[in-house]
């Protein structure tokens, strides 16, 4: 059963469920490719996720429980199937149950024999010992994971990664604390985001991200994760890293890798923003900033097969089930990260109008195939984010005993015969020689098969892959490096002798991880897994090789393996480190970036600063390398002090004002003072005004006394002034000129940065500017920006962030309730989150005119509320004049028909819902609320007082999302006291501002009438 062409048939024809020839007759796809049935039901049933083991078996995870279980009382009906294709017409024929009675099983991955499956609050270990094709042994490897998330939203996609460890996503769910029954020694790890566990000794980390349902990795080694508005994000850092330095903050570990994503949605979150797609079919999307873009992406997969043309290997691919259809992206380095945009513009991969079709998960098979899983069924939304009024007329369960697996290939691509000999049963020799084989799955399935074996022999088999070049060579290419640099080293070898070498180099490294390991001794699986015939001198030689190789891959990944196991490359002489810096692969850079500084003191470089110094210069711009450098500065060591100073002393070529801004801010919270790292006559140049205005913000923001040196000041504020003011100036640089007028006098000050708060200027320079008014001593500023000649200039938006800024600071609270009470500017400035939050502020003055202001009846008994506002249901809305009652008391938190805010839960599926439902919500928010949406109060050590949504945390930092979207990391260090309520953000009494008709208007044009 074989597509060759897509037929774009009406999808109105798909209303009830098709048969697959149906189906694949209507798909349309990428002109060249064949696309195949491999299985339906009954041999499959809600496929969610496959894998092959060495035999090159067949697994397929069921989710066939999905959305909420087989119902009260009856047993768990999730399973792992085993298909086989009997007579090899590449059809599967035979069906095995490998395993059942689980209850939302969504990942598997092969490993010792059999497989491990992620089924919360468990991750298993399912094998077959005596050869009936049933699992008899069942291990709980792992325990604790969160099952308080959707159904298809908890820990899935155990994926081997290329440094040994098997990584997992968190799907949306909670902090859990995690561990293993097999080692009730150990203390529960608090995992809550991405993870990754050592299958030997099941010891596990987090590792930045938060995949909802889908993981990859490329060639290289770099981890990519989606979420349902971003289909393709890249870890870049994991937290550890940005951990070694408490005075660096840095809230965002992940890259949203889309460039052309849809932005005109504010803030900076990531579900706010999504990449266009082209759907073929009819579904609805219940979002209306969703239309026509990614709402549920899933199982990100980058290709590296060798089944489809040449041109899709290392495309990026993603599913979106809502849209029937698999979406395809080509991928670009940008620094240490990618940018990725549409393969064929306005046209999809893969797209069906079946309403049915809903791929969730997608693989590369051994036969080099991209295989698509098809979930097949009428609903694919789960219950709980669908408003209850819809859940009751909602269809969940049709489909249930159906699925479908496709396979996708170019069109002339020939099957592989079924009777090549299966890796399982290859010698070591031959899984070495698989390591160079063009499709991902063998090298990676020889890999694993060589660490789960311990062969003796085999750290030295592996290590003749770096044989050549010789000493004599290596010496030459060190020459080389310092007199042509990179251009003019030799090519190593052909394509498949690059896999070969990189593969060989990491299992050398995953051997010698586990050899150093100091608890290897009671792994569940293997209980030995000591490394027969290991030398430390063989991986020290291979990555000596390799860092001098001319594959920028293989130079990548010998950084990024000394840098995770905190090795020195010995025999390689400092005056060759900044060759390093200047590697023409920026990732190369990256890694080496990350880790040149993370030795001891007698072990480290003595060019270090010159070394990091050459990396801030050529590569300070991008924020991944700035933190790779900044993060590992040893702060007991005043390294940022000792850096600023070697930098201060080039003559040419500063490095770049972003960088001197994130590194004044480590300077600062390093020092605690104004650090003297330049002389007093210096020139007022952008990088050392950036620098100061770091310096000063991180003294600010941990509650230090900020004094800067008289004789200078008046030459600094002066050129800040005029870089504030020069459009000719990039963004970066005025910025810094910008946040270093808070240290000048007020009348200077607000001279320079009035004029800023245009609607021509760019938002984060207008943002920039209101913080550094509002940080001035006095009220002068605020009083100004009150006026009701300057307020009726502000541009809506930076109206939002004057009212959050003023609200954060006590000082100017009292200068914004006088504003209000004297009529200056309207009451209706404040929402009804920012009256109540006046209205219990801690200051007790204000508490008592804020109540005094917005005096209003108690709320009293919501639910008798809600039977009194009922009465409204009578009345005619017009939902026209309901958009004026929504922007002033909805939009500053939610968003409808592309006007507001992403603060509060986007009101999708709002029109969905019965008018009795909404005004409930309204009158009674308490009722039911999306949980993560608590008010958090953060109390700063400067004075301030923050309210919003917890968004982001690292070890150093906590993020917040204020009212209008605007988002502020505030380092640990600078908070008193942190409060995370416990009822909805959205206040009570929200009715009682409006009249009755005003509240009908609202719930008509809520309902889209």
């Amino acid at each position: 059963m074989v597509a060759l062409a897509g037929i774009a048939l009406s999808s109105h024809a798909f209303e009830s469920p098709s048969s697959p020839d149906q189906v694949l007759a209507a798909f349309q796809h990428d002109p060249g490719l064949s696309v195949e049935l491999v299985a339906a039901e009954p041999l499959v049933f809600q496929p969610c996720a496959v894998t092959w083991d060495a035999e090159g078996h067949l697994f397929v995870a069921e989710n066939r429980g999905y959305p909420t279980g087989p119902g009260p009382g009856q047993p768990p009906v999730g399973t792992i199937a085993r298909l086989d294709d009997a007579d090899g017409d590449g059809h599967m024929d035979r069906r095995t149950v490998f395993a059942d009675g689980l209850t939302f099983p969504n990942g598997l991955t092969p490993w010792n024999g059999g497989l491990i499956v992620t089924c919360a609050p468990d991750v298993l270990f399912l094998k077959d010992t005596d050869g009936d094709g049933r699992a008899d042994e069942r291990v709980v490897l792992l325990t604790g994971f969160d099952t308080n998330s959707t159904t298809q939203l908890r820990v899935s996609h155990p994926t081997l990664g290329p440094d040994g460890w098997i990584y997992l996503t968190s799907g949306l769910t909670r902090a859990s604390k995690i561990t293993s029954p097999k080692h009730p020694e150990r203390p529960a790890v608090e995992i809550g985001a991405d993870a990754r566990f050592n299958p030997f000794t099941l010891e596990i980390e987090p590792v930045g991200g938060r995949g909802q349902f889908g993981q990859t990795f490329d060639d290289a080694g770099n981890r990519l994760q989606c979420m349902n508005r971003v289909h393709i994000q890249h870890t870049v850092i994991a937290p550890r890293y940005v951990a070694r330095n408490p005075n660096y903050a840095l809230a965002e570990t992940v890259q949203n890798v889309p460039e052309a994503m849809v932005t005109d949605l504010i803030g900076g979150a990531n579900q706010n923003f999504a990449a266009r797609l082209y759907p073929i079919s009819d579904n609805l999307t219940t979002a209306d900033s969703h239309v026509g873009t990614f709402t549920a992406a899933c199982a990100v997969h980058i290709y590296r097969g060798d089944a489809l043309p040449a041109e899709y290997r290392g495309d990026a691919f993603a599913c979106d089930p809502t849209a029937n259809l698999v979406h395809r992206d080509k991928l670009t380095q940008v620094g240490p990260t990618f940018a990725s945009r549409m393969a064929n513009e306005g046209r999809e991969f893969l797209a069906s109008p079946d309403n049915w079709f809903r791929p969730v998960f997608l693989a590369t098979g051994p036969d080099g195939a991209l295989y698509v899983c098809d979930m097949y069924r009428k609903t694919i939304e789960h219950p709980e984010y669908l408003p209850v009024e819809v859940r009751k007329r909602t269809d969940f369960t049709s489909g249930r005993d159906m699925g479908r697996i496709w396979r996708v290939t170019g069109k002339n691509t020939k099957r592989q015969t079924p009777n090549t000999k299966p890796l399982a049963r290859a010698s070591t020799r031959e899984l070495i020689h698989a390591l160079g084989h063009q499709n991902a799955w063998h090298r990676e399935t020889a890999q694993r098969l060589l660490i789960q074996r311990q062969v003796p022999k085999l750290p030295s088999q592996l290590a003749k892959q770096f044989k050549s070049p010789g000493e004599a060579d290596l010496k030459q290419r060190i020459k080389i490096l310092h007199t042509e640099s990179w251009l003019g080293l030799p090519n190593d070898s052909k394509h498949t002798d690059t896999f070969q070498r990189l593969h060989a180099l990491r299992t050398l490294a995953i051997l010698a991880a586990n050899e150093r390991s100091a608890d290897l001794r009671s792994g569940v699986i293997q209980t030995d897994i000591n490394v027969p015939g290991w030398r430390p001198a063989l991986l020290d030689q291979a990555l000596r090789k390799s860092v001098l190789a001319s594959d920028p891959v293989l130079r990548e990944n010998a950084w990024r393996i000394l840098t995770e196991q905190q090795r020195n490359v010995p025999g390689l002489p400092e005056a060759l480190f900044p060759v390093f810096a200047a590697d023409p692969n920026p990732r190369a850079r990256f890694w080496f970036a990350l880790g040149f500084n993370q030795g001891t003191r007698e072990s480290r470089a003595n060019n270090w600063a010159e070394v990091l110094g050459g990396l801030a210069v050529s590569d300070g711009t991008n924020r991944w390398m700035r933190a790779a450098i900044l993060s590992g500065l040893k702060s007991h060591e005043q390294q940022a002090l000792q850096l600023a100073r070697h930098l201060t002393q080039r003559k040419t070529d500063p490095a770049p004002v972003e960088f001197w801004t994130d590194l004044g801010r480590v300077l600062g919270a390093e020092t605690g003072t104004v650090p003297q790292f330049f002389a007093m006559d210096s020139p007022p140049s952008p990088w050392l005004i950036a620098a100061l205005d770091g310096v000063t913000e991180a003294l600010r923001s941990r509650g230090k006394t900020v004094a800067l040196p008289a004789e200078l000041l008046p030459r600094f504020t002066t050129e800040a002034a005029c870089l504030a003011a020069s459009v000719a100036e990039p963004v970066a640089t005025r910025k810094a000129g910008i946040g270093f007028l808070v240290n000048a006098e007020s009348s200077q000050a607000s001279a320079a940065l009035l004029p800023v708060l245009v609607a021509t200027e760019p938002a984060e320079l207008q943002v920039a500017a209101v913080r550094s008014l509002l940080g001035l001593p006095g009220d002068t500023a605020a009083t100004e920006l009150l006026t009701p000649a300057r307020w009726t200039s502000l541009p809506p938006n930076t109206r939002g962030v004057v009212v959050s800024s003023l609200l954060a600071q006590p000082r100017h609270v009292r200068s914004l309730l006088t504003a209000v009470e004297t009529k200056q500017i309207p009451e209706n400035v404040l929402n009804r989150t920012q009256r109540e939050a006046l209205r219990k502020h801690s200051d007790a003055a204000i508490r008592e005119r804020a109540q005094l202001l917005f005096a209003a009846a108690e709320t009293g008994d919501r639910m008798k509320a809600y039977e009194k506002a009922r009465a409204v249901l009578s009345l005619t809305g017009n939902p026209v004049n309901g958009r004026k009652p929504f922007a002033t008391h909805c939009a500053s938190c939610h968003r409808l028909d592309r006007e507001g805010h992403n603060v509060g839960p986007d009101l999708f599926g709002i029109r969905n819902q019965p008018k009795e439902s909404i005004l409930l919500h309204i009158v009674h928010p308490n009722y039911e609320f999306v949980s993560g949406f608590n008010a958090c109060t953060v109390e700063c050590k400067d004075g301030r007082e923050l309210t919003g949504l917890i968004i982001g945390e690292s070890p150093a930092s906590v993020t917040l999302r204020k009212a209008q979207g605007i988002e502020e990391t505030i380092p640990r260090s600078g908070i008193n006291k942190l409060t995370v309520g416990q009822v909805s953000l959205m206040p009570e009494g929200l009715e009682t501002a409006m009249s009755q008709q005003e509240l009908a208007d609202l719930l008509a044009c809520l309902k889209g009438e």
